[in-house]
């Protein structure tokens, strides 16, 4: 199973668009629970509109899916 360190730098690959930062570099990620084998990630993006928010939000689900379980 994944450890919350390796969710972390496997967020690292997510991009937020206009800031060509990670959400991870600019402290988006603000807690990650990792319990019976699924993992929830609780983002701060009260800055970004809308369609910003679920670009992020898809991309994170697309990479922890593709990083997948150990």
């Amino acid at each position: 199973m994944a450890t919350e360190e390796q969710v972390r730098e496997s967020l690292e690959a997510v991009l937020v668009p206009a800031a060509k930062r990670s959400i991870v570099g600019l402290n988006m990620v603000r807690e990650v629970n990792i319990s019976d084998g699924k993992v929830v990630i609780t983002l701060a993006s009260t800055g970004l509109i809308p369609g910003a928010q679920d670009w992020i939000k898809t991309k994170t689900q697309d990479k922890l899916i593709k990083t997948g379980p150990e």
